[in-house]
């Protein structure tokens, strides 16, 4: 019998996604942020979550996917990388899959110079692909560096 991993899908600007589930700890709704002076484009602010502040970025930037107002299906996933809470906006959290590793492709090739490093692979779930991101790799070193600034 092949490996399952949970995963937890979510959608950005109508693309599906998922994290291990295991890597999140927490899923709160979205509400107003505190913007900090002069924040990196994609940090949109801090966030105290009971009594722990923490920084909460959007990854449509990093993804190259054009903005939008957060609205009531808007939640932010809140997760440890790089040995620090963080909060992940998505645009809405979808299901908690059972994927087993047979339905998990590699990332694919591609021929353009495409950032890919945060893409752990292609999962197939019924009649649909899901781009599964690796949570590790969300941030680059120059992107952590940039959230810590902000606390």
């Amino acid at each position: 019998m092949a490996d399952t991993i949970q995963y937890i899908t979510f959608f950005l600007d109508q693309e599906e996604y998922a994290l291990e589930l295991l890597k999140i700890k927490e899923i709160i709704a979205f509400h107003p942020l505190t913007r900090v002076p002069r924040m990196g484009g994609f940090i949109k602010g801090i966030l105290n979550l009971r009594g722990v502040i923490l920084p909460v970025f959007d990854p449509r930037e990093k993804f190259d996917l054009p903005s939008r107002s957060y609205d009531s299906h808007t939640v932010i996933f809140i997760m440890e990388l790089a040995g620090r809470l963080v909060g992940l906006i998505v645009d809405m959290a979808s299901d908690v899959i059972d994927l087993p590793s047979e339905n998990i492709q590699p990332t694919p090739a591609f021929s353009t110079p495409i950032q890919s490093d945060y893409i752990q692979g292609i999962g197939s779930i019924d009649d649909r692909l899901v781009i599964l991101l690796n949570a590790d790799r969300l941030l680059d070193e120059q992107e952590i560096a940039a959230l810590d600034k902000t606390i």
